[in-house]
């Protein structure tokens, strides 16, 4: 490659050299080359060299500017290290074990560390290695991950979305937030074998996503050298597919609203690595008081302990085979659209799921299932016939739990709120109300309450339809589990001979559900 080029991209070349100059090797360990592999190994060793004399160079700027900014020699900063091509550079605090608890930097900062090769950090070999027992590794596994969080930050997606909707905040989703959520999941729900970090480091190897990106493009693992296959196939998953790289995976990193959608950012969301989410709730604790000497009452809670079991959600995609793709054009596009797909599928999974496996428990269809949540049905039926009225507002919040009410929401359709919208418009006395102006769009509070819009939600006013949900979605639940998977598919055969079409096909897996945890925080208006 010509011209300048960073320090990541030669590291990244010497190892690709050094893999090639160990496979000729392999071919002929005894005798001499042939004049033509003679002729490559030749000009890979010298390409190395380059490569290595450059790497060396940007290693000593970068110790000597690091020496302006010191405190000076008697501040005992951190000698050089040698570096695993015979370079020195500052102490990156990467210590090639599974000990992750040296200095680190701050997300978005990675410290300068010219003289590793980045495949080395993913290397589960060397952690292994580092390890006093088996009990230990799970630990090594998670130290190396964040380790990896900290100083490779490639191909994190930066994504500009609105979590809840229209009328509400847009944010750009940066690499710090992806890295800092995968930390986050990385303390808070790996297991005791280390699944997740583990995971990380196979998926997130640079020759790992090179075999992913090849076998993807070719939809075929034919073509990958020895040192690509052996990297794939530590990322095969339990279905027999291939992991997605961690930094493309919506199951890890969670951005888009393909369909207006805000119930994933309201409800309570549990990310697990096994299969099944076991949890506790309680309608809460009774206290009293009493006089001097008086026996206390029992004012147990009633606790509840839900299972939810995440069920397969699956999208296949068929394309031509003349349609010609490569790897990097794939994935600038890939983690937008498995997202956008998912997220579509949600929002009407999680709100009128019928709860039958393997379909999720919608919102809607948790609410209404329950005929009498503590004494009180959880559907509230307006009064006219298929028609709605502004007092069936005031219906709904009074039927609403004390409890429950200061926190509560509402979820609707656009059609639905507009309805509202010109029944308010009637009402001289609310002129001045943001809802009755038709150039104030969709205010973000209605009847004192936060409103959001759900697509997927019915717009039709006929009878029996469930039109307007209120509630504290702090109390339903949606699970997911790690990790998505693709299935290459690599011919199509059309249903009339059973010939090939010309086609192919990737096939993408995950696993998730949702549940009702406490049916009486919602309240559902339905026609009548």
């Amino acid at each position: 490659m010509d011209g300048p080029q960073k320090t990541a991209e030669r590291t990244a070349r010497v190892t690709a050299i050094q893999e090639r100059m160990a496979a000729i090797h392999t071919l002929h360990t005894d005798g001499d080359l042939p004049e033509d592999l003679k002729t490559e190994w030749s000009a890979l060793e010298a390409e190395r060299t380059a490569h290595l004399a450059a790497i060396k160079d940007a290693a000593d700027r970068a110790a000597m500017i690091a020496g302006f900014t010191s405190a000076g020699p008697a501040d005992g900063g951190q000698a050089p290290v040698s570096g695993q091509f015979g370079e020195t550079a500052p102490n990156p605090g990467f210590d090639g074990g599974g000990n992750g608890e040296q200095s680190r930097g701050k997300f978005g900062a990675p410290q300068f560390m010219p003289q590793i090769d980045r495949s080395a950090l993913y290397d589960l070999d060397s952690i292994r290695s580092n390890v006093r027992s088996y009990e230990d590794l799970p630990r090594a596994y998670r130290d190396r991950a964040m380790k990896v969080l900290e100083v490779d930050g490639r191909g994190f997606p930066k994504v500009r979305y609105s979590p809840l909707g229209e009328g509400h905040l847009t944010r750009t989703l940066t690499m710090e937030d992806a890295q800092t959520t995968v930390a986050n999941l990385l303390d808070t729900i790996d297991d005791e074998k280390g699944v997740l970090a583990r995971r990380v480091l196979v998926t997130g190897n640079p020759l790992y996503e090179r075999a992913f990106g090849k076998a993807l493009t070719q939809l075929s693992i034919v073509g990958l050298n020895d040192a690509e296959s052996r990297a794939l196939s530590l990322g095969v998953d339990p279905q027999g597919g291939y992991a997605v790289p961690f930094q493309l995976d919506p199951t890890v990193i969670l951005t888009s609203n393909g369909a207006i959608n805000p119930i994933r950012h309201l409800a309570r969301v549990e990310t697990i690595t096994g299969k099944e989410w076991d949890g506790v709730t309680s309608a809460g604790v009774t206290v009293t008081r009493a006089n001097e000497n008086a026996e206390v009452g029992t004012g147990d809670a009633a606790f509840v302990q839900p299972t939810v079991r995440t069920t397969r959600v699956q999208g296949f995609v068929p394309f031509s085979v003349e349609l010609d793709v490569s790897w990097g054009a794939l994935r600038s596009q890939m983690t937008a659209l498995l997202m956008d797909a998912k997220d579509i599928e949600e929002a009407t999974a999680f709100m009128t799921g019928n709860g039958t496996a393997p379909n999720a428990t919608g919102l809607i269809t948790g609410i209404s299932s329950d005929t009498a949540a503590v004494g009180t049905a959880s559907t509230v039926t307006a009064a006219g016939s298929a028609s709605l009225a502004v007092a069936d507002l005031y219906s709904l919040e009074n039927a609403m739990p004390a409890r429950f009410r200061q926190q509560s929401a509402y979820l609707a359709s656009r059609t639905i709120y507009n309805r509202f919208r010109q029944l308010f418009q009637a009402l001289a006395s609310a002129a001045f109300d943001s809802w009755v102006r038709p150039s104030g769009g969709q205010p973000a509070t209605f009847n004192g309450y936060p409103a959001y819009e759900v697509s997927t939600m019915t717009g039709n006013i006929s009878s029996g339809s469930r039109v307007l949900v209120m509630g504290d979605y702090r109390q339903f639940l949606i699970v997911d589990r790690i990790g998505m998977g693709i299935e290459l598919v690599p011919h199509l055969f059309g249903p009339t001979n059973r010939y090939p079409t010309g086609q192919r096909g990737i096939l993408a897996i995950w696993f998730n559900n949702s549940q009702v945890l406490v049916p009486n925080a919602f309240r559902l208006l339905q026609t009548g």
